[in-house]
């Protein structure tokens, strides 16, 4: 495969580059992405129209990879309703917040 350029990428962008065909341990760099620190410098590259959509974002991402021990948990969920309630009540939530402010602007 090969490396797939995101829209409006520059050198200096965070997520500029996926490679598609990661050969020895595929997760490792996107990990360092959803550490909390990085994390925040890659939502800070969102788009200003996407501005709104920074809460949802870190709401997935706890939802996704939350922290156990001090640390991320990159492991399995043995009971898959975590993750998922975390997912649906985070959209649910934004959704919410979406639909507030478009009232606060009518």
């Amino acid at each position: 495969m090969g490396t797939v350029m995101m829209q409006g990428a520059t050198s200096t962008n965070q997520v500029k580059t996926h490679q598609a065909d990661e050969t020895k341990d595929k997760h490792t760099p996107r990990l360092g992405h959803v550490v909390k620190n990085r994390f925040e410098t890659v939502i800070a590259e969102f788009s200003p129209k996407f501005e709104n959509l920074k809460p949802l974002a870190r709401e997935l991402r706890t939802a996704h990879f939350p922290i156990r021990d001090g640390d991320i948990f990159t492991g399995t969920f043995h009971d898959h309703d975590i993750m998922y309630d975390g997912m649906i009540d985070a959209f649910s939530r934004a959704i919410d917040r979406l639909g507030e402010e478009e009232q606060a602007i009518a």
